[in-house]
């Protein structure tokens, strides 16, 4: 195996959790969890060419930029996954900050923790509701 091959991102299986925007997490190799893994696009078909963030997860598959704009097209500028509309501009690291994930039983949030900077967030954030039960 390669080490391109070792550092290539590859998703499991649904992990039960959810941002607060209704994006599910998954389960990935790195033994975290991923909900999104942007793409930046100036696609003229997407806020008219300006710089947006868009997901490249849909429904538990990473898909290639051409697919994640098409689907953005498709849609009308609103992720499938979540009806949101998809504004331009933005830091997906800084976004990704400001997300929080919730804990989903029964389609119903139970609780929402706050995520903060790194990959190693989810680690932490698990290994804390692990602590606390």
């Amino acid at each position: 195996m390669s080490q391109k091959d070792k550092n290539k991102l590859v998703l499991g299986k649904r992990s039960g959790w959810m941002t607060t925007e209704g994006r599910p997490a998954y389960h990935n190799n790195f033994g975290g969890m991923s909900t999104e893994y942007s793409i930046g696009t100036t696609n003229p078909k997407i806020n008219k060419g300006l710089l947006t963030h868009i997901p490249s997860i849909y429904d538990g598959k990473i898909v290639d930029q051409k697919t994640a704009e098409d689907i953005i097209i498709r849609n009308k500028g609103v992720d499938p996954e979540t009806k949101r509309f998809i504004t331009h501009g933005g830091d997906p690291e800084a976004r990704s900050q400001g997300l929080k994930l919730v804990k989903q039983i029964a389609r119903k949030p139970k609780a929402a923790y706050r995520t903060s900077r790194g990959n190693d967030v989810m680690d932490k954030l698990i290994s804390t509701i692990r602590k606390s039960k």
